[in-house]
């Protein structure tokens, strides 16, 4: 988190890292790694004290970078090892940097030093690392608009952690894919298929400091999962006696089974709310968002 004052971010990310890069590093520039072929595979490493020669035979030559794909589990591997000559630089320049494989946020204290320092990188990659910069990708911004690995910073004078807006987007498509034709399946078959990617997600961005978007996607989740049941239903006689069992007066549930409403609205209006509450959801034994965060945070 960069300090109060600090209004200015630099995103740097390289183009195509693994692909391009083909130069081989100087022996004992980087740390010492070994293959034991008798308990791994040849494309296996392990950290040892080793001799540097080993790392560069087995894995920083062209031939096994070009194969290397970018997001693959060898890629922050490598993007550590031969970036770690920019964490040096910019720790010689006094810059205040954070930085995850290919990917670096540098924050500094004007846009005119953003773009002098986005330059000066950039000529450093090219000159000394053989890189490219990926222009598409790096920009000079204020901190809150630069998300990192997910999360995003709110614009307060005291910034806190948020859940960036891409990520919120991408759990949404997650959990739509997942609840695709979920209608002929049993709820507690559907929730044990999405409680792995909510608790998942939600260990991941418990350093959210953000209540409200946990909030909505809580609430998001359990209506589509309202709209699931209200589909079950079909028939509206047989949605007036559901909602009758779970407590919705006679007028009520008869007014509410023959809205002629969709699916989608009737899972947000206010009978299934009562009728199918967080408590009930709670007790079937879907994960919150929200409340697994909270536990997490507690713990800590």
């Amino acid at each position: 988190m960069p300090p109060v004052g600090v209004k200015v971010s630099l995103n740097t990310e390289m183009q195509k890292f693994l692909q391009e890069k083909t130069v081989t590093p100087s022996p004992g520039q980087y740390p010492r790694m070994t293959a034991d072929s008798a308990q791994v595979s040849a494309a296996s490493v392990t950290w040892t004290n080793a001799e540097p020669d080993t790392l560069m035979e087995q894995v920083l030559v062209p031939a096994n970078l070009r194969r290397a794909y970018q997001g693959g589990p060898l890629s922050p591997l490598l993007s550590n090892i031969l970036l770690n000559e920019l964490d040096r630089e910019l720790e010689r320049r006094g810059h205040r940097f954070v930085r995850y494989a290919d990917d670096a946020n540098i924050y500094v204290r004007s846009q005119r030093a953003g773009t002098r320092v986005m330059a000066g990188v950039e000529r450093f990659l090219n000159q000394r690392l053989k890189l490219t910069l990926n222009r598409e990708k790096s920009h000079v911004a204020r901190p809150w608009v630069c998300d990192y690995l997910g999360y995003g910073m709110s614009w307060h004078q005291q910034p806190r952690l948020r859940v960036a807006t891409m990520s919120l987007g991408r759990l949404h498509d997650r959990l739509r894919d997942l609840l695709r034709g979920a209608r002929g399946h049993k709820m507690a078959n559907v929730i044990e298929r999405i409680n792995p990617v909510l608790r998942g997600w939600a260990g991941y961005f418990k350093l959210s400091q953000s209540k409200r978007p946990l909030e909505e996607i809580d609430g998001w989740v359990r209506r589509k999962l309202r709209c699931v049941v209200w589909r079950q239903w079909k028939r509206p006689s047989t949605r007036a006696r559901n909602l009758m069992r779970l407590g919705l007066s006679e007028a009520r549930t008869c007014k509410s089974a023959f809205n002629g409403r969709g699916p989608w609205w009737s899972s947000g209006a206010s009978h299934m709310n009562q009728a199918l509450p967080k408590k009930l959801w709670d007790q079937l034994g879907l994960v919150s968002v929200l409340d697994t965060i909270n536990r997490l945070s507690r713990i800590a």
